[in-house]
């Protein structure tokens, strides 16, 4: 099973690459397809592939959602 991933995008690299950070970890990724790709826009990642662009708030509920699917919510006693 894969994870796919949202990671901001820190460096377009070319038409068809472009560098994405998350977790501490900057990583290469490919794009193609996905129009007007700039520095800063979020992207959910599976594979090294780019699959959409996000918005700035899709991408931040996707991380927290990302996050507790896989650290859990303590607080509530929730384990995936």
């Amino acid at each position: 099973m894969c994870l796919a991933l949202p990671l901001k995008v820190v460096k377009v690299l070319d038409e068809s690459r472009c560098l994405v950070e998350g977790g501490g970890r900057t990583r290469h990724a490919f794009y193609e397809g996905i129009d007007d790709l700039r520095e800063g826009d979020w992207v959910l990642i599976e594979a090294n592939l780019v699959l959409e662009k996000l918005t700035e708030e899709e991408g931040q509920q996707a991380m927290r959602e990302a996050l507790r699917y896989v650290f859990g919510n303590e607080d509530e006693g929730e384990h995936p």
